[in-house]
């Protein structure tokens, strides 16, 4: 039943259940949110009924053959994602698009299911293999340490987000994590202890607050004055591009423009060489534009997408936005 709740997961939409839901009240809506609960309910069934088979002792999962087909198949998708097989057509637009997250994609659930696996074999095989004391430290705090990670996720998205091109990005994400370490110890303390402590949520709080206090004011504000009825041009250069072969569409939106739609101030095709180079737009009118750019590797001169709603070719935007969402011209 869970695998078939799965499987019609797409077609369970909001829409369909609302009549359900306003037939109880009219101020009822439905709101499913980022991640689809009626796909991602098999990965908790799933787990339940695999604990619940190992714990009666029936559960016969190991096999040398499958250790080998698992390290393969495993071998073969992380290949695929570094872009071992873009001669094939496989590149990271149609992966994800069969590994699609908010659906639980059946590509991602295999992909987790292969690395369970080769780490089972593993802890079969050789029990003390994995045994690090820093993360058995943390581990068995889990609780504690999944609230305090999660404070700190929402808490510091904004602030990593403004500083995701910054030099010391990385420094900061190190000193995150490394503060998980204190909501093991804060726990450890009170049961060995005894003694009353703060939450570990209000704690990672009072962190990411002195962090971004102390952050704040260090990035330079820059005021862009627009010269009426002025001309100049623009250049656009793109890195990072996968595929040498394929066509890259240029799409320059002007502010008045619906992005994702036809943009008006520019849009052509230029070969990889051009845009790693940099185009040059030589007179657009001075005001405020966003670039779009894809790599066309079907040919039909549009941004393709893939089954779960993501783009099944190489894109990307002006400012390098996040992709937590769909870009807006507010980021």
């Amino acid at each position: 039943m869970s695998t078939g709740v799965w499987a019609l997961s797409n077609s369970i939409q909001a829409t369909v259940l609302a009549p359900v839901f306003n037939a109880i009240s009219p101020d009822l809506s439905v709101q499913f949110g980022y991640f689809d609960p009626f796909a991602w309910q098999l990965l908790f069934i799933g787990g339940s009924a695999i604990g619940y088979f190992m714990r009666k002792g029936t559960l016969i999962w190991y096999h040398p053959a499958a250790a080998v087909v698992a390290a393969v198949l495993a071998g073969l998708l992380f290949a695929a994602h570094h872009h071992a097989f873009l001669s094939f057509g496989i590149h990271q637009g149609v992966l994800y698009s069969m590994a699609d997250k908010p659906e639980l994609g059946w590509l991602r659930i295999l992909n987790l299911a292969l690395w369970v696996y080769l780490v089972a074999v593993i802890i079969r095989k050789a029990p003390n293999l994995l045994d690090f004391r820093p993360l058995g430290y943390i581990g068995r705090q889990s609780l504690q340490v999944f609230t305090w990670q999660a404070v700190l996720i929402y808490i510091s998205a904004p602030l990593l987000t403004e500083m995701r091109h910054a030099e010391f990005y990385i420094a900061v994400v190190f000193a995150l994590t490394a503060t998980l370490w204190i909501a093991a110890w804060l726990q450890n303390a009170r049961k060995t202890l005894g003694f009353p402590l703060l939450p570990a949520s209000a704690l990672s709080s009072i962190f990411v607050i002195v962090l971004a206090t102390g952050m704040a004011g260090k990035g330079k504000q820059e005021t862009v004055t627009i010269a009426e009825n002025e001309h100049y041009p623009l250049t656009i250069k793109i890195e990072q591009i996968k595929d040498d072969a394929a066509p890259v569409m240029v799409l320059v939106y002007k502010e008045s423009d619906v992005l994702f739609g036809t943009p008006t101030a520019h849009a052509r095709p230029y070969s990889v060489v051009e845009v790693k180079n940099g185009v040059t737009i030589d007179t657009l009118p001075a005001g405020y534009y966003g670039v779009m750019a894809f790599q066309d590797t079907d040919g039909n001169m549009t941004l393709t997408m893939g089954a779960g709603g993501l783009p099944a070719e190489g894109f990307g935007f002006s400012n390098n936005p996040a992709f937590r969402e769909r870009p807006t011209w507010s980021r």
